[in-house]
């Protein structure tokens, strides 16, 4: 029958894609399978072959795990001399003390011995055996193999709960557990989960092909249940494993605070004090109980401030704000979950806008001061006051008067004063303003360049004409006076 199974088997890969050499060598592997391995719920076969000139070859005990019921163990010794054989068998639980019961026939010489003769039915699973046998001629040359082990399938062994990845919800529980250690050496096809209410006697059933399993609808609010799980594999179902008594979470409120509303006291760039005032959540129970509402707390929708927690009538203060912004709150109650209800109604306040600060980094632009202009630049302040855009009010006077002049408010971050006094000193300053408020001004004090003197020549001296006499001869006195003007001119 098994070879006949396993032939059919290879007919069916002869419809695949294969050479004929590979079918001839498929064809061999799967028939000295059929012969000479183990099917579980078929035949095992153990051998013990004789020596042509006497004696045995060495035998290699094997040991089976997962056999089958309704398996035959098969041993055979195999004579190949004309000498006539006689095979021991012995059978005990393993574990056992006992010798066994030996079964001893003899047979012809040259004959093999009768599958019937040699044959033990496993009738149940569960068993476990320990084998030996041996083979021994008429000559008295005897082979006996060790003691195998021989180990029926069996139903899985039980899970364990695995509390750590189990998940608790208001409404439902998702039970996770570890598969079984012992698996009775066959593949664990599917777990069966049990669980009832704490009190009640009737258990609901769930299958599951893995090791987790979201259990719904179950009673919310604290209700305990107690659960258990068993695994299955081809022989049936195993023990269950220990119950567990696993609680739901309590559920969180249903309706939220009602009417909530927020009244402004006063309300500044930076800072705010409210009145809160809201109509409280009922009581879902008599106090006092888990689903009491213990408390409220309120929240900024984009997480700018904290959630903090309110009562009823509260005032309260807000500082570190940012000047002309929405601030959006909502309310919710919670529960000794704690967990939280649906949000109520949203509140809204803004905060009134501010001056900005002032202008930064303010500084002189070398390229435009002359005798006559300054000019000057800085960058935008770090604080708007909450509202674009910004424009700049520029003004400016000599630094010992106390008269300024204005320039035009513009949007630009740079300025040039003109028609100004030569080698002057004047005194700027520049202030931010967002149409709203007027910021601190920035302050500079910049000179402008001072007026070159003109370049001359000194005047040559001039040197009065000779007198001359009636001869035409030049008066040796005037020539010395000449003489002398001419080096004092050069020195001085």
């Amino acid at each position: 029958a098994i070879i006949t199974r396993h032939l059919i088997y290879f007919r069916q890969l002869g419809r695949c894609h294969f050479s004929s050499r590979m079918r001839i060598v498929l064809f061999f592997l799967v028939a000295a399978a059929a012969l000479f391995g183990s099917s579980n719920g078929d035949t095992l076969n153990l051998f013990q072959r004789a020596k042509p000139s006497g004696g045995f070859f060495d035998f290699v005990p094997r040991s089976f795990d997962g056999v089958l019921p309704g398996t035959t163990v098969k041993f055979v010794c195999n004579a190949t001399n004309n000498a006539g054989f006689t095979a021991y068998w012995n059978v005990r639980p393993i574990g056992s003390t006992l010798t066994g019961t030996e079964i001893v026939r003899t047979i012809a010489s040259g004959f093999t011995l009768s599958d019937n003769d040699r044959s033990l039915k496993i009738q149940t699973f569960g068993d476990v055996f320990e084998l030996e046998y041996e083979c021994s001629d008429n000559s008295n040359s005897s082979r006996k193999a060790p003691w195998a082990v021989l180990r029926a399938a069996t139903v899985p062994g039980p899970p364990t709960i695995d509390s750590s990845r189990t998940v608790r919800r208001d409404s439902s529980i998702t039970l996770a557990w570890n598969a079984p250690s012992y698996t009775g050496f066959l593949t664990v096809t599917s777990y069966d989960i049990q669980f009832r209410l704490n009190g009640s006697s009737v258990w609901e059933n769930r299958t599951s092909s893995d090791t987790s399993l979201e259990i719904r609808p179950l009673m919310p609010n604290l209700s305990y249940y107690i659960f258990r799980v068993r695994a299955v594999n081809m022989l049936g179902a195993g023990n269950f494993s220990s119950p567990e008594t696993i609680r739901t979470r309590l559920a969180a409120p249903k309706e939220p605070p009602k009417n909530f509303l927020l009244t402004a006291v006063t309300v500044m760039p930076t800072s705010a004090t409210l009145n809160v005032t809201f109509t409280p959540v009922p009581r879902p129970c008599v106090s006092p109980c888990d689903m009491e509402i213990v408390g409220y707390n309120m929240t900024e929708t984009r997480g700018a401030i904290p959630s903090f927690s309110v009562n009823q009538g509260d005032v309260i203060n807000f500082s570190n704000l940012s000047p002309y912004t929405i601030y959006t709150f909502v309310l919710y109650a919670f529960n000794r979950g704690p967990f939280a209800s649906p949000p109520s109604n949203a509140q809204s306040f803004r905060t009134s806008a501010g001056a900005p600060t002032k202008p930064l980094n303010i500084r002189s632009i070398e390229s435009q001061i002359t005798t006559t202009t300054i000019g000057v630049q800085w960058s935008a302040p770090l604080n708007d006051g909450g509202f674009q855009p910004l424009i700049y009010i520029i003004q400016y006077r000599v630094h010992a008067d106390s008269v300024f002049t204005r320039l035009p408010a513009q949007s630009q971050l740079n300025a040039t004063l003109t028609g100004l006094l030569p080698a002057t000193l004047y005194y700027i300053e520049v202030k931010a303003n967002n149409t709203h408020a007027v910021g601190v001004a920035a302050t500079i004090s910049l000179s402008t360049n001072t007026e070159p003197m003109p370049k001359t020549n000194p005047p040559s001296p001039e040197i009065p004409s000779p007198s001359r006499g009636a001869t035409g001869h030049v008066s040796p006195l005037l020539l010395l006076c000449g003489a002398l003007v001419c080096v004092f001119s050069h020195l001085f």
